[in-house]
């Protein structure tokens, strides 16, 4: 690194430059990759906007609260897509690549939910956590530039989620997928556009296929089970039963087709 450069002039004796420290390093840590710093920033911002909209600590409305979770949530999807995809092409195949990002999964749904529905807390779980869990690792890296023994507090509380991180992972899935619901009841209580559903769709069947997190299917093949078992259990009325196989049975259908993994 550029740090051990100065130590080499000759005649320094070391009184030459010394390299940059504490807080400085971290700043410095930040100008040198400025997409993965606007990247931190955007999770923070997302992460206050979330606690916001449940405790109105700093005084924003609701609404302009969920609204801001969403366009922050976006522009974090944009940077990491652009990160993970950085050229565009105007033909089939790029389209392809670009859905199969995680990014770009999370940056329709901010977009869909701003254009389509009112901002529930629900809603904004997703894009809360998933600001939680990945803000964890480059917080980690300014605090290695700050001091290695910098800030234990956080460093404590930065352990305890990773530590959790396949549970938040799971039931950010679990969230994903009971989200199919609430949108069909958020259209008939006319807090949603009757396109939120349709679209809503289309985003699961992204998460359904998603390469990198098998979280959703996992989920869905868990809930298919426990359906299967509650069907089969002898106190479950007949109805009750029946309806239950006629929901897996539709879910199977709607279901995409995932190639197996090479």
């Amino acid at each position: 690194m550029a740090e051990s450069q100065s130590s080499h002039q000759p005649g320094a004796g070391g009184d030459g430059p010394q390299p940059a420290g504490g807080f400085q390093a971290a700043l410095n840590k930040m100008n040198a990759d400025k997409v993965m710093a606007a990247m931190w920033l955007s999770r923070l911002v997302t992460i206050m906007f979330s606690i916001s909209f449940v405790l109105p600590l700093f005084g924003w409305s609701q609404p302009i609260s969920g609204q801001r979770v969403l366009i922050a949530g976006a522009i974090t999807s944009a940077l990491r897509l652009h990160q993970r995809v950085p050229g565009i092409q105007m033909n089939r195949e790029f389209v392809a690549t670009l859905l199969r990002e995680d990014s770009a999964h999370y940056l329709l749904y901010s977009i869909l939910m701003l254009m389509c529905c009112q901002p529930v807390s629900v809603i904004l779980m997703p894009v809360f956590f998933f600001a939680l869990l990945h803000v964890t690792t480059y917080t980690k890296t300014l605090l290695d530039c700050v001091g290695p023994q910098s800030m234990g507090l956080i460093r404590k509380l930065i352990e305890k989620i990773d530590i959790k991180q396949r549970d938040l992972l799971k039931l950010i899935a679990t969230v994903e997928v009971t989200l199919m619901p609430v949108t069909l009841m958020l259209v008939f209580s006319g807090a949603a556009s009757i396109m939120l559903p349709f679209g809503y769709y289309r985003f699961l069947c992204l998460r359904y296929t998603s390469i990198r997190n098998p979280y959703t299917r996992t989920v869905f093949n868990e809930m298919r089970l426990l359906g299967e078992y509650l069907s089969r259990h002898p106190k479950c009325p007949a109805f009750a039963s029946s309806l239950l196989l006629k929901v897996i049975s539709f879910t199977c259908r709607m279901a995409p087709v995932t190639s197996a993994p090479s």
